[in-house]
Formats: C-alpha cells, sequence, structure tokens
C-alpha cells in the first residue's frame, strides 16, 4: 500500500465507534454502549457534485466504494451537493445547516466542486457583449476568497480530527463540447476556456494554501486543451454522464494514490 493510501485509509477509519446510550453492535449483550459508524465520504457543492443531468451513480458514491474494496473495510458516501449552488451558498451552509454541519463532523474525507455558478453573470455579460478578464477576474477572485474560508470552516468543524479534503476544478464551468459549439460558437467557447483556466488556478491555489488536495478535472476531460470532452458530457454539455463521472471517480482515486 503506497504512503498516501495508507494516510487516506487511516484518516477514513480513524474513528469507526462511538458509545450509544440506546444502540448495540449485533452480537453484543443487550444494554451495550458501543454502536458501529462507518467512516463517510461527503460530497459538497453544486450540480456536479449532485449528478445533475447523469442518471448514473455519482462519484461520490463510486469514490466510496472503491475506497471500501481497497480498504476492506466498508465507507459510506454521504451527497449533499445543489444544483446551482454558488461558493457563498456553501459558506452559508456550513454556517447554518445543522445537516450539513453534522456531516462534516463525521466525514473522515470531503470533496467539494464548487465555483461555476458564481460566474454565471459574467457568462450573461459575455452574451450581451463582452466580458473580459477585468469583468470576470473579481469573480473568480472572490471564489478563491471564499472557497478558502470553506476549507477553514470544514477544519473547524472537524475539530482536529484526521481529515482528507479534495477540492476539484472544472473541465468548463460553463457548457462544453458539441452542445456549446452549436449553441454558442467557437469564438464563447473560447472564451469560456480561458475563464475556466484562471478559475482552476484560483480553485487549486485555495485548496493549496488550506492543505488540501487539488483534482484536476480540466486535464481528465481535456488534456491540455486539445480533447474533445463531449463524450464524457450529459446531453446537456454541461454536466458529466456516466464516462464522465467514472472519470472524475479516477481523478480523485488518483489524487488519493489508489
Amino acid at each position: 500500500m503506497r504512503p498516501l493510501l495508507m494516510l487516506l485509509t487511516f484518516a477514513l477509519l480513524g474513528a469507526v465507534t462511538v458509545t450509544s446510550p440506546t444502540a448495540a453492535v449485533p452480537g453484543q449483550t443487550a444494554g451495550s454502549t458501543t454502536v458501529q459508524h462507518y467512516p463517510v465520504v461527503l460530497g459538497l457543492g453544486d450540480s456536479v457534485t449532485a449528478g445533475t443531468a447523469c442518471n448514473c451513480e455519482d462519484f461520490i458514491t463510486r469514490f466510496a466504494d472503491a475506497i471500501s474494496t481497497s480498504s476492506g473495510h466498508r465507507s459510506v458516501g454521504i451527497n449533499l451537493g445543489v444544483p446551482g449552488s454558488t461558493s457563498a451558498d456553501l459558506e452559508s451552509d456550513l454556517d447554518n445547516s445543522d445537516k450539513v454541519r453534522n456531516d462534516v463532523r463525521e466525514a473522515g474525507t470531503v470533496i467539494i466542486t464548487i465555483g461555476a455558478n458564481d460566474l454565471n453573470t459574467d457568462l450573461q455579460d459575455e452574451q450581451a457583449g463582452a466580458c473580459d478578464e477585468s469583468c470576470y477576474g473579481p469573480d473568480i477572485a472572490e471564489v478563491r476568497t471564499r472557497v478558502g474560508h470553506i476549507l477553514q470552516q470544514i477544519r473547524a468543524l472537524r475539530g482536529g480530527q484526521p481529515t482528507k479534503v479534495f477540492v476539484t476544478n472544472y473541465w468548463n464551468v460553463f457548457a462544453d463540447g458539441d452542445v456549446a459549439i452549436a449553441d454558442s460558437g467557437q469564438q464563447q467557447l473560447a472564451w469560456s476556456d480561458a475563464v475556466t483556466r484562471q478559475a482552476n488556478t484560483a480553485l487549486c491555489s485555495a485548496a493549496d494554501l488550506a492543505g488540501a488536495v487539488c483534482v484536476d478535472l480540466y486535464s481528465a476531460f481535456k488534456g491540455t486543451g486539445e480533447k474533445d470532452p463531449t463524450r464524457l458530457l450529459a446531453s446537456d454539455g454541461d454536466h458529466p454522464n456516466a464516462a464522465g463521472s467514472k472519470m472524475i471517480t479516477a481523478a480523485l482515486l488518483a489524487a488519493a494514490g489508489n
């Protein structure tokens, strides 16, 4: 087992039992105060995390299943992805949602995909006339700041427990492939690629500063930009299909050393 995979496995298995006044593990005597809990892989983010338009097993579940196989111990995937969610929405949930906060406290592994929806107004501006770097640059800088804060919130909720945090970037923060070309043309696709590259740099910078692992979905889907990602996208051109979900899972596993 490679050192990084051992670290991930220990993080996932760090605390598998908790005390409970009411529940008992099968096979133990009634009144026992020990109940078995499984390591949690938690997905946070937008419609990419949620699996929108895929009609397939999402990559959070796939990743948890793969970790279960490699470690020999069951892991549970919890997907809290919300279509349309922005980094500000996730910040708010981490402050105010009991469900989100409690799930983070239980999660030895957290996977985050967020930030694309923060840039929707820039796309609207581009479609209405033009949106150069002076237009979208400040919004990307805000995403970087918010994602940095999100990672601080997660660390605080984990309270010093071993935690592996992955932040993915995007193959495109907007539509891509054949659908994007048919709907908006090659020029807008080139513009969205430039926005995506800058956004990805910001996301990975925030992850690096916080000690999280940045997972490069751009290269997984498009190489250095020369690959057509259409075969990995759902019919809307904006979300991964089943093949895309598998590709994201593979990228996450590679980042985890598996």
